[in-house]
């Protein structure tokens, strides 16, 4: 359950995907992003999930609250009929309400934290006294939280870390990145793109603009703070030797649109669904997603998002920070490029492009270490850690 669209997030889906055919699964959400599309309405129908869809509409304390009566009231009416042996919480702020409902009906159904990655502290930025109180304040809440959870899922050992310094028993936390399965990666990139055109993702015009091209593509949010403009800045001097595919919606929106009107090969694509993104991802040589933990401190510990584990599904160069676990993974081995934010970065990027023209095998190499990666960091890999924390509900 979530404050989002649960049935299309992918790091709940990659836990009711394998386990649909042991469990009635249940999905509340409030689907505030607007993301449940005929898309996701296929997938409740595939995986037999019973969708509880809150129709609020207005985010806020009190908007809230009545979600949290909501899911109380959604999580009785299960344990009236099939029962319940896990809850699975996407989110911290729907925790109040599942620890409430435990406590109160005296049920013994365990509470699964699924995916810390984000720092709640991030919404108080700054240095000053004020800003460090807040923080301290969301830390402390959050602490209060998680601890009551059974088992605690989050992406990397700085993230674990730092819930176990909030007070989470380490016992009760363990790390699945947000690893993905194998359906990103096409082998001949060229080739795909022929694919795209009858498989009906892109027009011809689109597929022409691909063709012969080095591929850098930014799919997800146009948050604050992609340096998307940067990207599309350093792509425009090289019309016919780079394209960069963006699909997403988000802040950065107008940015997007401006360069994808005047520059042929930038292509924006709009909101795209999960499908559709794999298709891309195919012909894609190279993902971008650089955060700089200065512009938002969520980055620092939580800052691993699904871009790098598709890169490395895909057998992509990426071009991203050197924090978290991105850079643990790139010492693995190497596969990405890490850009230095104290430096303009469409100096960097234009020289990074000059250098993959010049040098074809400085590519080649850091896409077949990104596929080096997959072999451990892949999908099973991640089912097979929480696996064992469902079993034991099918146990007890």
């Amino acid at each position: 359950m979530a404050t989002s669209c649960v049935v299309a997030n992918w790091p709940e889906r990659r836990l009711y995907e394998p386990l649909a055919s042991d469990f009635d699964i249940h999905a509340v959400q409030w689907d505030r992003p607007g993301l449940m599309d005929q898309w996701a309405r296929e997938r409740v129908t595939r995986y037999r999930i019973t969708l509880h869809d809150y129709p609020g509409t207005t985010w806020g304390v009190a908007g809230l609250c009545r979600y949290h009566a909501y899911v109380v009231k959604a999580l009785d009416r299960v344990q009236s009929g099939p029962g319940i042996g896990v809850v699975v919480v996407a989110d911290p702020d729907v925790l109040p309400a599942v620890i409430w409902h435990r406590i109160t009906r005296r049920l013994r159904y365990r509470i699964i934290r699924n995916e810390v990655d984000h720092y709640a502290g991030a919404r108080a930025p700054g240095r000053g006294g004020l800003a460090r109180v807040k923080r301290l304040a969301f830390d402390l809440v959050e602490a209060a939280l998680h601890t009551q959870c059974d088992v605690v899922i989050t992406l990397n050992r700085y993230a674990k870390a730092r819930l176990v310094r909030w007070g989470v028993p380490e016992r009760k936390v363990i790390v699945a990145g947000l690893w993905k399965p194998d359906e990103y990666f096409a082998g001949d990139r060229e080739a795909y793109k022929q694919a795209l055109l009858d498989r009906g993702p892109l027009t011809r015009d689109q597929v022409r603009h691909l063709r012969g091209r080095i591929v850098v593509s930014f799919m997800g949010l146009f948050y604050r703070g992609t340096h998307l403009r940067e990207l599309l800045e350093a792509a425009k001097g090289f019309p016919n030797e780079f394209a960069v595919i963006v699909a997403g919606k988000g802040h950065d929106l107008p940015v997007v649109q401006e360069y994808a009107s005047r520059c042929p090969n930038v292509l924006f694509l709009g909101w795209r669904n999960d499908d559709e993104l794999r298709e891309l991802a195919r012909v894609t040589d190279i993902m971008y997603q650089p955060l700089n933990p200065d512009d938002n401190a969520n980055w620092k510990y939580f800052g691993s998002t699904n871009k790098v584990f598709e890169a490395i599904a895909a057998g992509c160069m990426f071009i991203g920070s050197a924090n978290n676990e991105r850079a643990d993974l790139n010492a693995e081995a190497e596969f990405a490029v890490e850009l230095d934010f104290r430096r303009d970065l469409v100096t960097q990027l234009s020289n990074l492009f000059r250098t993959l023209l010049a040098d074809p095998e400085f590519l080649r190499a850091r896409q077949r270490n990104a596929r080096r990666l997959f072999q451990r960091y892949n999908h099973a890999a991640a089912v097979d850690v929480v696996r064992p924390y469902f079993d034991l509900s099918l146990r007890s």
